[in-house]
């Protein structure tokens, strides 16, 4: 009888399983095929609009809800800029990584902030506000995993075939999102009558 731990062994000598992050040699398919799901794969959809979002539309979003009270403050939004992940360690704020989040329950999330302008009788007032937190999609241009190598990511506690695209609100809880072809669609469900007879 064969033991789990030669087993394994077995695999990862054929490089079924991968022991470290180096390659082992694959077919001309097989590589053409590791290249198309890692560049179109369903998760590259989804980061590329989160990306749209954060740089183009969410800005937009805020700055547009500028106005002037009924007391005469005009008041406006500007400069939104949402921050990476980060942390306060020993009174120093670093990177927050995915991994961290997990272990510690803690949302992945960065800082949203925005400068507000109000005038009065030509009085100007600029103040930097801090509107809360966003969660940041893993593998997006505001995830502290961006462009990292596969080393990187093993260093960073990650799997190098995550493909990302997801959020992480607490612990191992996130939100996926779902691509359908039909929405709204009605669905009806009856039960047949069973004979008691």
């Amino acid at each position: 009888m064969t033991s789990l731990v030669s087993l394994l062994e077995e695999y990862t000598r054929k490089g079924d399983i991968l022991k470290t992050v180096e390659d082992y040699e694959r077919s001309p398919a097989a590589l053409l095929f590791r290249k198309a799901v890692k560049s179109l794969a369903g998760s590259k959809n989804n980061i590329d609009s989160f990306n749209v979002w954060t740089e183009n539309i969410l800005p937009k979003q805020i700055t547009s809800k500028s106005f002037v009270s009924p007391t005469g403050v005009s008041v406006t939004f500007s400069d939104v800029f949402l921050n990476k992940p980060m942390h306060v360690v020993d009174g120093k704020e670093v990177l927050l990584y995915p991994k961290q989040c997990r272990d510690y329950h803690r949302p992945y999330a960065g800082k949203l902030e925005m400068t507000c302008t109000t005038i009065k009788d030509n009085e100007k007032r600029v103040i930097r506000v801090n509107l809360g937190n966003v969660p940041i999609m893993l593998g997006s241009k505001k995830c502290n995993l961006y462009n990292k190598s596969p080393s990187e990511l093993v260093d960073l506690g990650e799997c190098i075939s995550d493909p990302f695209g997801y959020f992480i609100v607490s612990k191992e809880w996130v939100l996926v999102t779902h691509d359908k072809r039909r929405h709204n669609l009605p669905l009806f469900g009856y039960k047949k009558k069973i004979s008691t007879k």
